[in-house]
């Protein structure tokens, strides 16, 4: 059976209740006190150099010592068998784009290009007489061809009349015999004279087209031999500071011979 709580009974029970609520913010005060003193730093401010963070280029001196190499190197080679005729440089020397730096002697090159020159023309020549004498050949062939149809025509009609002087007793078999042969002949030649045309159609082209080639190959031939005459003016293809130069002045170098070195 239930029995009421008395009043004093209920003061101690909410005297209970507010001291345990009292001790929970007290609680967590020296927690979070502890916990600071365990984590606190054990560095100073001033420990600490403290700067703003701009943009910009970092620097830094470094002292060494070794052997230092460019980042690239240009090297310009012989581009012809010749003699160096003059170098306007040393080791050293810092070049402009198009300064010359060496002179070969390109005088044989020079004799060999005007001589292929020569030959070049000659072959431009000797198409161009091709061609006048392919259109000759073809129109000699076909007004041949053409006289002897006519002929064919005139052999036919002499067969004819042979043929009917036999009927009627006025020519001789051998007359007719001889028309015969004449006529046969005259095809013949015909078929020979056509077989020609048709030869000289096909072949007279091809002959030019193999001419016109060499034309090609030779003046291709010719303007790589020009290039390698202005080439021995050895000039500089871009800024740059000469590391090494072959000043042997009067001494032969081969084609593909390194004669400069540039940084």
């Amino acid at each position: 059976m239930d029995r009421p709580i008395s009043e004093r009974e209920q003061r101690n029970d909410r005297r209970k209740r507010w001291w345990r609520l009292s001790l929970i913010p007290i609680l967590l005060l020296l927690a979070f006190w502890l916990l600071k003193t365990f984590i606190s730093p054990s560095a100073q401010k001033d420990d600490f150099r403290i700067a703003t963070i701009e943009l910009g280029d970092m620097e830094s001196t470094v002292s060494a010592s070794g052997l230092i190499l460019p980042a690239y190197e240009v090297l310009l080679n012989a581009p012809i068998t010749a003699d160096i005729k003059a170098a306007h440089f040393r080791n050293g020397d810092r070049i402009r784009t198009g300064d010359l730096i060496l002179e070969l002697d390109a005088e044989i090159t020079r004799l060999n290009y005007e001589q292929l020159r020569n030959q070049l023309e000659l072959k431009k020549n000797n198409v161009g007489i091709l061609k006048l004498k392919y259109d000759k050949n073809l129109q000699d062939l076909e007004a041949d061809d053409t006289i002897m149809s006519l002929r064919l025509n005139n052999l036919e009609s002499l067969l004819r009349d042979e043929q009917n002087l036999q009927s009627i007793g006025g020519s001789s078999a051998e007359n007719l015999e001889q028309a015969q042969m004449k006529l046969e002949i005259a095809r013949w030649e015909k078929r020979k004279l056509e077989n020609e045309l048709a030869f000289q159609k096909k072949s007279l082209p091809k002959e030019k087209y193999n001419l016109e080639l060499e034309v090609q190959i030779q003046d291709k031939k010719l303007k790589e031999l020009g290039k390698k005459v202005n080439e021995t003016q050895v000039k500089a293809p871009q800024e740059g500071v000469i590391t090494w130069i072959n000043r042997s002045i009067g001494k032969k170098v081969n084609e593909g011979e390194e004669l400069v070195r540039l940084a």
